[in-house]
Protein backbone atom coordinates (compact mmCIF):
# COMPACT_ATOMS: atom_id res chain seq x y z
CA UNK A 1 0.00 0.00 0.00
CA UNK A 2 2.69 2.26 0.89
CA UNK A 3 4.52 1.63 -2.51
CA UNK A 4 0.93 2.49 -4.81
CA UNK A 5 0.51 5.74 -2.25
CA UNK A 6 4.00 7.03 -3.31
CA UNK A 7 3.80 6.33 -7.03
CA UNK A 8 0.43 8.06 -6.97
CA UNK A 9 1.75 10.52 -4.94
CA UNK A 10 4.83 10.65 -7.32
CA UNK A 11 2.41 11.30 -10.65
CA UNK A 12 0.78 14.54 -8.68
CA UNK A 13 3.88 15.80 -7.93
CA UNK A 14 5.10 15.35 -11.35
CA UNK A 15 1.90 17.24 -12.63
CA UNK A 16 2.51 19.86 -9.87
CA UNK A 17 6.27 20.30 -10.96
CA UNK A 18 5.30 20.44 -14.98
CA UNK A 19 2.34 22.80 -13.90
CA UNK A 20 -0.23 24.30 -16.27
CA UNK A 21 1.07 25.74 -19.90
CA UNK A 22 -0.22 28.83 -21.67
CA UNK A 23 0.62 26.75 -24.70
CA UNK A 24 -2.85 25.91 -27.08
CA UNK A 25 -4.64 22.89 -26.22
CA UNK A 26 -4.55 21.08 -30.21
CA UNK A 27 -4.89 17.95 -31.53
CA UNK A 28 -1.30 17.48 -31.77
CA UNK A 29 -0.90 18.94 -27.84
CA UNK A 30 -3.49 15.90 -26.79
CA UNK A 31 -1.89 13.05 -29.05
CA UNK A 32 1.65 14.16 -27.53
CA UNK A 33 0.34 14.48 -24.60
CA UNK A 34 -1.01 10.23 -24.99
CA UNK A 35 2.10 9.06 -26.27
CA UNK A 36 3.82 10.87 -23.44
CA UNK A 37 1.83 8.55 -21.60
CA UNK A 38 1.40 5.58 -22.84
CA UNK A 39 5.35 5.61 -23.10
CA UNK A 40 5.34 5.75 -19.30
CA UNK A 41 3.01 3.16 -18.71
CA UNK A 42 5.12 0.47 -21.23
CA UNK A 43 8.20 1.61 -19.34
CA UNK A 44 6.32 -0.04 -16.03
CA UNK A 45 4.98 -2.89 -17.89
CA UNK A 46 8.36 -3.74 -19.41
CA UNK A 47 10.28 -3.54 -16.10
CA UNK A 48 7.62 -6.14 -14.59
CA UNK A 49 7.93 -8.12 -17.65
CA UNK A 50 11.81 -8.20 -17.32
CA UNK A 51 11.86 -8.98 -13.81
CA UNK A 52 9.25 -12.34 -14.67
CA UNK A 53 10.13 -13.57 -17.84
CA UNK A 54 14.28 -13.29 -17.50
CA UNK A 55 14.60 -14.47 -13.88
CA UNK A 56 18.15 -15.62 -13.72
CA UNK A 57 19.29 -14.07 -16.96
CA UNK A 58 22.78 -12.39 -16.45
CA UNK A 59 22.28 -8.34 -16.79
CA UNK A 60 25.11 -7.89 -19.08
CA UNK A 61 22.99 -10.30 -21.66
CA UNK A 62 19.73 -8.82 -21.29
CA UNK A 63 21.59 -5.62 -21.68
CA UNK A 64 23.62 -6.44 -24.93
CA UNK A 65 20.72 -8.51 -26.26
CA UNK A 66 18.36 -5.58 -26.25
CA UNK A 67 20.77 -3.12 -27.63
CA UNK A 68 21.65 -5.44 -30.31
CA UNK A 69 17.80 -6.13 -31.07
CA UNK A 70 17.10 -2.29 -31.24
CA UNK A 71 20.51 -1.55 -33.40
CA UNK A 72 19.13 -4.25 -36.52
CA UNK A 73 15.53 -2.75 -36.04
CA UNK A 74 16.70 0.83 -36.68
CA UNK A 75 19.75 0.06 -39.04
CA UNK A 76 17.31 0.13 -42.78
CA UNK A 77 15.61 3.78 -41.12
CA UNK A 78 19.72 4.95 -40.82
CA UNK A 79 21.34 3.70 -43.85
CA UNK A 80 18.08 5.04 -45.55
CA UNK A 81 18.42 8.79 -44.06
CA UNK A 82 22.54 8.38 -45.08
CA UNK A 83 22.04 7.36 -48.55
CA UNK A 84 19.41 10.20 -49.00
CA UNK A 85 21.05 12.79 -47.46
CA UNK A 86 23.13 14.77 -49.43
CA UNK A 87 25.46 16.55 -46.32
CA UNK A 88 28.38 14.90 -44.90
CA UNK A 89 28.43 13.69 -41.64
CA UNK A 90 30.67 15.53 -39.25
CA UNK A 91 33.19 13.93 -36.33
CA UNK A 92 31.79 15.82 -33.84
CA UNK A 93 28.22 14.09 -34.29
CA UNK A 94 29.74 10.37 -35.08
CA UNK A 95 31.59 11.19 -31.39
CA UNK A 96 28.45 12.69 -29.91
CA UNK A 97 26.08 9.35 -30.77
CA UNK A 98 28.87 7.03 -29.62
CA UNK A 99 29.24 8.77 -26.60
CA UNK A 100 25.45 8.66 -26.37
CA UNK A 101 25.05 5.03 -27.08
CA UNK A 102 28.13 3.73 -24.73
CA UNK A 103 27.39 5.72 -22.08
CA UNK A 104 23.78 7.04 -22.05
CA UNK A 105 22.29 3.88 -23.77
CA UNK A 106 24.46 0.79 -23.08
CA UNK A 107 25.69 1.34 -19.75
CA UNK A 108 22.54 2.88 -18.70
CA UNK A 109 20.85 -0.37 -19.63
CA UNK A 110 23.17 -2.71 -17.86
CA UNK A 111 22.66 -0.92 -14.67
CA UNK A 112 18.94 -1.16 -15.58
CA UNK A 113 18.92 -4.88 -16.16
CA UNK A 114 21.26 -5.12 -12.67
CA UNK A 115 18.78 -3.49 -10.26
CA UNK A 116 15.65 -4.98 -11.72
CA UNK A 117 17.33 -8.41 -10.81
CA UNK A 118 18.77 -7.27 -7.62
CA UNK A 119 15.82 -4.56 -6.25
CA UNK A 120 13.33 -5.36 -8.31
CA UNK A 121 11.51 -3.31 -10.76
CA UNK A 122 9.55 -0.83 -8.75
CA UNK A 123 12.15 0.29 -7.04
CA UNK A 124 14.25 0.71 -10.26
CA UNK A 125 11.71 2.14 -12.39
CA UNK A 126 10.89 4.91 -9.58
CA UNK A 127 14.12 6.65 -10.63
CA UNK A 128 11.76 8.05 -13.72
CA UNK A 129 10.32 10.48 -11.52
CA UNK A 130 13.64 12.35 -10.92
CA UNK A 131 13.34 12.99 -14.84
CA UNK A 132 11.34 16.18 -14.96
CA UNK A 133 12.99 17.02 -11.60
CA UNK A 134 16.37 17.36 -13.87
CA UNK A 135 14.53 18.63 -16.61
CA UNK A 136 14.00 21.78 -14.05
CA UNK A 137 17.33 22.19 -12.38
CA UNK A 138 19.09 21.99 -16.08
CA UNK A 139 16.54 24.59 -17.40
CA UNK A 140 17.36 26.82 -15.03
CA UNK A 141 21.20 26.16 -14.94
CA UNK A 142 22.04 25.92 -18.58
CA UNK A 143 18.82 27.94 -19.92
CA UNK A 144 18.04 30.41 -16.67
CA UNK A 145 14.76 29.41 -17.04
CA UNK A 146 12.78 30.46 -13.69
CA UNK A 147 12.52 28.16 -11.01
CA UNK A 148 8.60 28.56 -9.48
CA UNK A 149 7.25 28.13 -5.98
CA UNK A 150 4.70 25.22 -7.68
CA UNK A 151 7.78 23.60 -8.94
CA UNK A 152 9.77 23.71 -5.52
CA UNK A 153 6.42 21.83 -4.05
CA UNK A 154 6.41 19.35 -6.51
CA UNK A 155 10.30 18.50 -6.77
CA UNK A 156 9.43 17.83 -2.71
CA UNK A 157 6.57 15.63 -3.33
CA UNK A 158 8.71 14.01 -5.72
CA UNK A 159 11.02 13.23 -3.16
CA UNK A 160 9.02 12.22 -0.89
CA UNK A 161 7.94 9.38 -3.23
CA UNK A 162 10.50 8.40 -4.52
CA UNK A 163 11.41 7.88 -0.10
CA UNK A 164 7.76 6.00 -0.04
CA UNK A 165 8.19 3.91 -3.12
CA UNK A 166 11.99 2.60 -2.27
CA UNK A 167 10.77 2.11 1.31
CA UNK A 168 13.08 3.33 3.64
CA UNK A 169 13.00 3.48 7.47
CA UNK A 170 14.62 6.24 9.35
CA UNK A 171 15.58 4.94 12.79
CA UNK A 172 16.79 7.37 15.65
CA UNK A 173 20.18 7.47 14.87
CA UNK A 174 22.40 6.93 17.70
CA UNK A 175 26.07 4.69 17.22
CA UNK A 176 24.21 1.31 16.98
CA UNK A 177 22.19 2.34 14.96
CA UNK A 178 21.77 3.12 11.15
CA UNK A 179 19.49 4.11 8.08
CA UNK A 180 18.03 1.18 6.72
CA UNK A 181 17.06 0.61 2.91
Amino acid sequence: MRKWFGIMMGICGVVILVGWSSMPFTTETLIAVCLAVLSTISYGFAGVYAKKAFTGVPPLLLATGQQAGASLLLLPFTLTHLLASTSSISAVAVWSVIGLALFCTAIAYLLYFYLIDSIGPTKTLSVTFLIPVFGMIWGSFFLHEQVTVGMVIGLLIILASVFLISDIRLQALSPHKRVQM
